[in-house]
C-alpha cells in the first residue's frame, strides 16, 4: 500500500493527472494516514534553494522524502497536494533539512506567478498556498483545544461545588498569557463563564449521567474533510435544545449574529415537528424528526477575498436520539465569484459523552454540481478554511457559555 502511494506521486503528471490515480491515492491515505509520515529512500539531486543553477559542492543527492515532498518536487497538481497534507508531516525534513514548504519554495525561486506561468510554477505556488492555509486552520484548532482545556477545568470546579470566592479568583486572561496562546481571552469571555443566565439555557440534570450507548450505535459517516473533532464541556440535551430548537436564542443570536457577525438573519421553523424538536420531553417519538428541514438566510460580512454577500442554507436532521444528533447543511453563495458553480456541504455531529460533555465532529465537502472549474482547488481550499473557522467559532461560542447555569 505505501509503495503504491510513492509510485503514484513519483509518476504524477503536472498538468494531466489521471482521475483514477487521484481517487486511488485518496482512498489509500484515508485508510492509512500513517503513510504520510513514511520517508522514502528515493533520491533527487540536491538543488540549493537560494541559487537555481547550483548543486551542493559535494554533488550529493537528497533523500528521506515523504509522499508530500515528492509530490511537490514532482510538480503534482493542487488536488494531489491537498490529499497529502496533514499536521504531522509538515515538519518532517529531508536529508538536507528541508520541509515540504521549503521544497515548494525552492521551485518558485526567481519566478513570479502570472497567467502565463508554466503549470509547474503554478503548482508550486499552489502548494505553498495550500500548506499555509492548512497550518492556519491547524492553529485555530490548537487554540480552541487550549480554550476547552481551561474551561473544562473551571466548569468541573463549579460542578464539584467550588465556592464563588474561589471561582472569582480564576484569572482566565492571566492564564492564557502564561500559556502564550494566540487567542486573547477578553473580559467578556471570562464574564460569560461566570454569568448565571446562559444563552445555552439551563443545565439538564440527566446530562450528568454516564453515557451508555445503545446496542449497535454507529457514528454518522463524515463528509470528505473533517474540520473539527473535539469534546466540549456542555451537556448533550442542553446542546440539542440550544442548537435545534427553532426558538432558541443561542444559534441565531449568539453564534450566527454575534460570533460570525452576519446580518439580516432569517431562520424558518422546521417543516415538521417544530414544537417538539429540541424538547426534553421523554415521551416524544424521535423517529419522525429524521428528515426535518429548515432554511436560513443571512448576509455574510466583507472579507479580504469577497465583498458582503448573501448565503442561503438548508439544514436537515439526519440523526436524533439520546446518543447522538446530527444535521447536514447545504450552503449556497451565488453572489461570490464562481458562486453559482459550487455548494458547501457541512455536517455537525454531537455525541453524548455523559458527565456534562459532548463529542463534537464537524466535516465538509466541496460540491460542484455542474463540474469543476479550473480554479476548483482554490475554491475548495477557501471553503475548507471558511468551514474550519466557522466550526471552531461554534465550539468557542459553546465553550463561552458552558460554565453558566
Amino acid at each position: 500500500g505505501c509503495k503504491r502511494v510513492f509510485h503514484i506521486v513519483m509518476n504524477m503528471k503536472p498538468d494531466d493527472a489521471e482521475e483514477g490515480d487521484i481517487d486511488a491515492l485518496d482512498k489509500l491515505i484515508t485508510s492509512n494516514p500513517e503513510y504520510l509520515q513514511v520517508q522514502s529512500n528515493v533520491s533527487f539531486p540536491f538543488q540549493n534553494p537560494s541559487d537555481i543553477y547550483s548543486r551542493d559542492e559535494k554533488g550529493e543527492n537528497e533523500t528521506d522524502f515523504t509522499p508530500l515532498q515528492i509530490a511537490i518536487l514532482n510538480h503534482a497538481p493542487p488536488e494531489v497536494v491537498e490529499i497529502l497534507l496533514s499536521v504531522g508531516n509538515l515538519n518532517i525534513k529531508t536529508s538536507k533539512g528541508r520541509t515540504a514548504r521549503e521544497c515548494a519554495e525552492s521551485l518558485t525561486t526567481g519566478e513570479e506567478l502570472s497567467d502565463e506561468s508554466s503549470t509547474k510554477v503554478k503548482n508550486a505556488f499552489a502548494a505553498i498556498d495550500l500548506i499555509d492555509t492548512h497550518l492556519k486552520n491547524s492553529l485555530r484548532v490548537i487554540q480552541l483545544r487550549r480554550t476547552v482545556k481551561i474551561t473544562q477545568s473551571l466548569v468541573e470546579s463549579i460542578v464539584e461545588g467550588t465556592g464563588v470566592e474561589e471561582v472569582e479568583k480564576f484569572d482566565a486572561k492571566s492564564k492564557w498569557m502564561t500559556l502564550k496562546c494566540a487567542i486573547l481571552l477578553t473580559n467578556s469571555f471570562s464574564d460569560n463563564l461566570l454569568l448565571t443566565n446562559s444563552k445555552l439555557g439551563p443545565k439538564v440534570d440527566s446530562d450528568s449521567h454516564p453515557s451508555v450507548r445503545a446496542a449497535g450505535f454507529k457514528l454518522p459517516k463524515n463528509l470528505d474533510k473533517i474540520t473539527l473533532d473535539i469534546e466540549v464541556p456542555a451537556g448533550f440535551k442542553r446542546l440539542r435544545k440550544a442548537l435545534l430548537e427553532s426558538t432558541s436564542p443561542f444559534l441565531a443570536d449568539q453564534y450566527i449574529k454575534e460570533k460570525m457577525k452576519n446580518k439580516k438573519v432569517s431562520m424558518e421553523k422546521w417543516n415538521k415537528h417544530d414544537n417538539d424538536i429540541g424538547s426534553h420531553n421523554p415521551k416524544i417519538d424521535f423517529k419522525g424528526f429524521i428528515g426535518a428541514t429548515t432554511k436560513l438566510q443571512y448576509v455574510m460580512p466583507k472579507s479580504l477575498m469577497v465583498s458582503a454577500n448573501t448565503a442561503y442554507e438548508t439544514t436537515a436532521i439526519t440523526e436524533y436520539n439520546d446518543d447522538c444528533f446530527a444535521v447536514k447543511k447545504i450552503t449556497k453563495n451565488p453572489e461570490v465569484p464562481y458562486g453559482k458553480k459550487f455548494e458547501t456541504h457541512t455536517q455537525w455531529v454531537f455525541v453524548n459523552s455523559g458527565s456534562y460533555k459532548c463529542h463534537m465532529i464537524c466535516s465538509m465537502s466541496a460540491v460542484f454540481p455542474k463540474g469543476k472549474p479550473m480554479v476548483a482547488w482554490k475554491i475548495k481550499n477557501g471553503m475548507i478554511s471558511g468551514c474550519t473557522e466557522s466550526h471552531v467559532a461554534l465550539a468557542e461560542t459553546i465553550v463561552e457559555h458552558a460554565g453558566n447555569e
